[in-house]
């Protein structure tokens, strides 16, 4: 399944059970989007830094 399409799919599922991690206010340094990447990494047991089926790295 596509990532993109997926997410799309698990982001309404997860909010759905809740524990849901905060959704993200800018303005924010790269330290806390970094938390909040592993965070919904975390809650979407999908890891933050993947590499796809033609070899694109993606974060």
């Amino acid at each position: 399944m596509h990532r993109a399409l997926a997410l799309t799919i698990l982001l309404p599922i997860a909010a759905a059970r809740g524990g849901t991690p905060p959704v993200a206010v800018a303005p924010f340094d790269a330290t806390k989007a970094r938390a909040y990447q592993q965070a919904w990494a975390r809650r979407l047991a999908q890891p933050v830094d993947f590499t796809n089926a033609i070899d694109m790295k993606g974060r």
